[in-house]
């Protein structure tokens, strides 16, 4: 990985959807042990856990991808950039000497 980021915004971003996302798991965990504590009849208690848990982990999935989304834009970025940088120090070195000094 790369010392300093061109986009610390970005970098920032998805680091608070990384904490969202965990933030979020832990809550719905929370709620869905809850549902069987607020004297709901058993099946129903089941069925509110269950889709509590089904809700959760789909929600805490898509944050955190979307973090990882981030992150790859600004990778390819930063890779897209290195290699535009190849071919002009390729073409650099393959001018003669006289030429590099007059530009």
């Amino acid at each position: 990985m790369r010392e300093e980021r061109r986009y610390p915004a970005l970098s920032a971003i998805s680091t608070v959807l990384k904490v969202v996302a965990v933030i979020v798991a832990v809550v719905g965990v929370v709620s869905a042990i809850g549902s069987f504590f607020i004297g709901l009849p058993a099946l129903t208690a089941l069925g509110t856990f269950i889709a509590t848990l089904i809700g959760t982990a789909i929600s805490a999935l898509v944050l955190w991808a979307i973090a990882e989304l981030i992150l790859v834009v600004i990778d390819i970025e930063h890779n897209t950039f290195l290699t535009s940088q190849q071919p002009l120090a390729r073409m650099e070195e393959r001018r003669p000497p006289e030429e590099r000094k007059a530009a």
